[in-house]
């Protein structure tokens, strides 16, 4: 009876094995069957049922035809191959199923997808893409880019307008480890880029901006507005007019520019930068670096206005017979005030150095708050001509008080930050309400595909001192998630910032 027992179990544990092999087996060959190779001209839809999209070769969507891809579809990339798009295109993913389009393997190994048609705008809403050459270049074509996130690309947008700009929007979306630019713009004043974050880009290390404004003598004027541009190998926003001339003229509002080497550089260009928090740009021990705005080139003639510029190596670094407005109340304009807060820009010799004047011309920086009312102290964080007569003098009074100050509209007190990271079972996120203001605070979490997988509401009346909320590693449904990369944004108002945290078992 032993021995007749001892060989049932036997026998059972050998079919648990032919069975659990057989269940291996057929998932992955169902993985496989339901695998769809693309190549050549495609139109009509793709949708999640067939994942993933294999894409063996060059990819074109023909002039008068559409390709909807789905929510939760996958595209996987199989070698350097190029997405072209002469017809349109239609991303749409959702917040809970983005779409995800990478390679089959790390590093930058795929051309990415250019857009061409000159007439139709082709849309992309809660897409993650990786590993492009250029993730999505518009050439004179009309897209709407919103919601994505753009992860280890060597540029991740890149509009060329010469000869028809077309309408470009790019909103909400997340741009992270680029080995050049972020986003690229040559020549078009009909792209708006609009609360995005867009972070550590130039990882190449050569010098450019995370956003590059670029003329080769046609107009570039876009608007920049509401954005968190943060810790980027070189510049955050940088325009340049190759031709020397004036046909840069960005609007610059409202956007946070910190921890990169310059926050703005303005190389024979000008426009209007206004209501933005500029701070900490410098990287340390490099004493080339530190400028939160800097302007050259004798074309540039920016204007300045109620903008809060402080812990970088200086305010302002001004040279090549540029002449940017700080503030005049001489004539008959109110849109040049100066109204800026220019205070405590210290090199690492300890010098405050609110304006370095090394253009030939006269500066008017009036009605602009310094730290002091003193006059003296003041100019002692100035070098102009009153230093050395080859260069012009700037005219700083008369002064705005400290009464006349307002608050910038963004918030510098969030300190959004998670503790531990990486983490093993749960984690705290912590931070602080923007400026006492009594907003929704929602905190979402997001896995390395961009998908949302848990969000967090705290209303108004929750709202009191520093807060902080504890994750699990859970979804929505109380499953747990796998290990790996995810970013925790929080978003109130029209204000986000987003972070990453490692989720190890």
């Amino acid at each position: 009876m032993k021995k007749i027992c001892l060989h049932f179990i036997k026998n059972l544990k050998s079919e648990k094995r032919r069975f659990i092999f057989s269940f291996v087996f057929l998932a992955v060959l169902s993985y496989s069957i339901f695998a769809i190779d693309v190549i050549g001209n495609q139109s009509g839809e793709w949708n999640s049922e067939n994942n993933p999209y294999n894409m063996i070769g060059d990819i074109t969507v023909p002039a008068n035809e559409i390709l909807t891809i789905n929510a939760g579809v996958e595209v996987i990339v199989q070698g350097n191959y190029l997405f072209t798009v002469a017809g349109k295109l239609l991303s749409l993913g959702t917040e809970e199923d983005s779409i995800f389009i990478h390679s089959n393997s790390e590093g930058v190994n795929w051309n990415g997808i250019r857009l061409e048609n000159e007439i139709e705008t082709s849309v992309f809403q809660h897409c993650r893409i990786e590993n492009a050459e250029l993730a999505i270049k518009s050439v004179n074509s009309a897209v709407n880019i919103v919601n994505c996130t753009f992860f280890h690309n060597e540029k991740a947008i890149d509009i060329f307008g010469i000869g028809n700009q077309s309408n470009v929007l790019i909103q909400n979306c997340f741009i992270s480890d680029c080995l050049q630019n972020g986003i690229y713009i040559v020549e078009n004043s009909n792209v708006q880029i609009l609360n995005c974050e867009i972070t550590r880009c130039a990882l190449d290390e050569s010098p450019r901006g995370a956003i590059m404004l670029s003329s080769q003598g046609g107009e570039c004027n876009p608007l920049i507005c509401g954005n968190n541009i943060h810790h980027n190998v070189w510049q955050g926003i940088t325009a340049w007019d190759i031709t020397g001339g004036t046909n840069i003229n960005p609007q610059i509002k409202q956007n946070e520019i910190s921890y990169n080497l310059t926050g703005i550089y303005l190389y024979y260009a000008s426009g209007i930068v206004d209501s933005n928090y500029i701070h900490h740009n410098f990287v340390s021990g490099n004493p080339n670096s530190g400028a939160g705005i800097m302007v050259s080139g004798a074309s540039s003639h920016p204007i300045f206005t109620h903008n809060e510029i402080t812990g970088n190596f200086t305010g302002f670094y001004i040279t090549d017979n540029a002449i940017p407005n700080l503030g005049d109340l001489s004539n008959y304009c109110s849109d040049d005030d100066g109204e800026n807060q220019i205070y405590e820009n210290i090199d690492e010799s300890e010098n405050i150095w609110s304006v370095y004047n090394m253009s030939s011309q006269d500066i008017k920086a009036e009605n602009n708050y310094w730290g002091t009312t003193n006059e003296n102290e003041i100019s002692q964080t100035v070098f102009d001509g009153n230093d050395n007569p080859i260069f012009g003098i700037v005219d700083f009074e008369p002064l705005l008080s400290p009464s006349q100050v307002n608050e910038n509209w963004i918030n510098k007190d969030f300190s959004l930050t998670n503790y531990p990271n990486p983490f093993r079972t749960f984690t705290k996120i912590s931070f602080n309400p923007i400026n006492g203001k009594k907003d929704i605070i929602e905190i979402n979490i997001y896995n390395s595909k961009g998908q949302r997988v848990k969000k967090f509401s705290i209303a108004p009346s929750e709202i009191d001192g520093k807060l902080s909320i504890i994750w699990d590693g859970k979804d929505e449904f109380n499953k747990p998630l796998n290990s790996g990369i995810y970013f925790y944004q929080l978003r109130t108002g029209n204000f986000f910032e987003t972070k990453k945290m490692i989720f190890v078992k």
